[in-house]
């Protein structure tokens, strides 16, 4: 039993696409955090309340906020292109593991005896199937907070 380059290559390119999501969302995290600090302080009547998240916009708290939040919105926007990139690789592979599994059954009329390889494809296809509700979910989650930030956005310019 071999293994094709195509499958290979696609295994690469969805590990490559993970990091980069993980370090996507970890960016996120702190990029949002550090928007909320500076959007719940920006009307702060004591500079010395403010946090260091706070020290390059002193002068001109609500404009970093927006700043802050239009940055914000880049990077959930980012995010959510990277979600739908990684879905997609993700699918790729399983149908590239599905293909393997077939051709395992068509052209080894005994799936017994390439029991091991068979049992590894569709072990490796379940470990694949599981990340697409999450992926899914996540996509659904940063929808929304892409939603509300901009809504914050557009409010806080109003007041």
């Amino acid at each position: 039993f071999t293994v094709n380059t195509h499958l290979i290559e696609l295994l690469r390119r969805n590990g490559v696409l993970a990091w980069r999501w993980n370090g996507k969302l970890e960016d996120l995290a702190v990029q949002a955090f550090h928007a909320m600090l500076i959007f719940v302080f920006q009307d702060g009547e004591d500079p010395s309340t403010l946090t260091e998240a706070l020290v390059d916009c002193q002068h001109d708290n609500s404009s970093c906020a927006q700043m802050n939040l239009a940055h914000l919105t880049s990077l959930i926007e980012s995010t959510i292109l990277l979600n739908v990139e990684l879905f997609k690789t993700n699918q790729l592979l399983i149908t590239a593991l599905h293909q393997c599994i077939e051709n395992i059954k068509k052209t080894k009329r005994n799936v017994v005896r390439y029991g091991f390889e068979y049992n590894q494809l569709e072990s490796a296809l379940g470990i694949i199937i599981a990340p697409e509700e999450n992926l899914d979910h996540w996509r659904g989650k940063l929808r929304l907070y892409l939603f509300n930030v901009k809504f914050t956005k557009v409010c806080s310019i109003m007041l």
